[in-house]
């Protein structure tokens, strides 16, 4: 016996964010050079952002243990300029262990 899920949309994550309120979400989507990603704490915490590609491989960190206020938060990513287009993981997460995904496309 097995059970097949079949995901739709570009965001996949993690159920439990720990200390993230909401779900990360990212736009544009697909992605250029720049793209904004929005998430919303409920304490003060440690935040790094890392950019992978499909099989997990970490190409880049772009924020990286920076305490962040409880609340809403608007970042502007750059992402890098030798970012081949196509397929790769965006991963929020806290020094406390929540964390979450999304998918993001590149142009």
């Amino acid at each position: 016996f097995v059970v097949l899920r079949y995901l739709t949309d570009l965001n996949i994550g993690v159920p439990e964010f720990g200390n993230m309120a909401l779900a990360p979400l990212i736009h544009p989507n697909p992605i250029g050079q720049v793209a904004t990603l929005e998430y919303a704490l409920n304490n003060s915490e440690r935040m790094s952002i890392t950019l992978a590609d499909m099989e997990g491989r970490t190409i880049a960190t772009l924020l990286d243990g920076v305490l962040e206020d409880a609340g809403e938060h608007r970042t502007v990513l750059g992402m890098p300029a030798t970012l081949a287009p196509g397929n790769y993981l965006l991963t929020i997460s806290s020094a406390t262990g929540g964390s979450g995904c999304v998918r993001v496309v590149k142009e």
